[in-house]
């Protein structure tokens, strides 16, 4: 190969390195947000860690996981909008419910005020509320 033709091959690699630099960094601006209607985030071992969803009622929710996949946080709207957060122990019982909803006693869910905080007992009857 000739000195000319070596010095064309060079010239044609960089200005196919600088229009792949702009088209890859053109593709990458326009990726910036990620559509779903749910993610589901594992560890290294591939177990489910946390899940970031949408219900079929319209409710929203994130969940946590402990490594015994264990759901034992849980940030949610209802569909109506009403927000919640509920903490569980090692088994998975609630144990702590902040908002408007507390777990199903005796058949039914009882309705509380957005600002109320609920703390359950291990067979999940409430032992402490307020308001």
């Amino acid at each position: 190969m000739t000195r000319r033709q070596v010095g064309l091959v060079a010239v044609l690699m960089l200005a196919s390195a600088l229009i792949g630099a702009g088209t890859a960094s053109m593709v990458l601006a326009q990726r910036k947000v990620v559509t779903a209607q749910a993610f589901h985030l594992v560890d290294r071992e591939g177990t489910l860690r946390a899940t970031l969803a949408l219900g079929p009622d319209g409710s929203a929710g994130l969940g946590l996981r402990d490594k015994g996949e264990v759901t034992r946080a849980v940030m949610y709207l209802q569909s109506d909008g009403s927000p919640a957060v509920s903490l569980a122990d090692k088994d998975g019982q609630q144990r702590a419910v902040l908002g408007c909803t507390v777990p199903e006693t005796a058949g039914s869910a009882e309705v509380r005020p957005e600002s109320s905080l609920v703390l359950l007992d291990k067979e999940g009857m409430v032992m402490w509320g307020a308001p």
